[in-house]
């Protein structure tokens, strides 16, 4: 039986509340159980999809561990950047008297 060049095993692992994806050559990584993990395992889907032949290990289409880390490093790097340009637009639009409070609080 030929088997689909876009097919993989996804599993939840309970303990670590991770999903795990198998691919046919035997190798698999963990994706956080996340909307972004979510979103990374979408993407990899994606690329299986649009291959013609089968991925080959450490393609976009078959990740290895790292690269999975590496978006996920990625994605919570962007995100404490997001909040750090939220808060600073916040604290710019206080009253003089709100930000010294904000700034007590802050050292105390």
């Amino acid at each position: 039986m030929k088997m689909n060049p876009a097919s993989a095993s996804i599993a939840l692992c309970p303990i670590t509340d991770e999903l795990v994806l198998s691919f046919p050559d035997g190798h698999s990584v963990n994706i956080p159980a996340t909307p972004k993990g979510m979103g990374i395992m979408h993407s990899i889907f994606r690329e299986r999809n649009a291959q013609t032949r089968p991925a080959q290990i450490g393609s976009d289409a078959e990740p290895v561990q790292y690269d999975i880390d590496k978006m996920v490093r990625k994605f919570k790097k962007n995100q404490a950047r997001q909040r750090e340009e939220e808060t600073a637009h916040i604290i710019a639009t206080l009253s003089p008297e709100m930000r010294a409070i904000y700034e007590r609080l802050k050292t105390s």
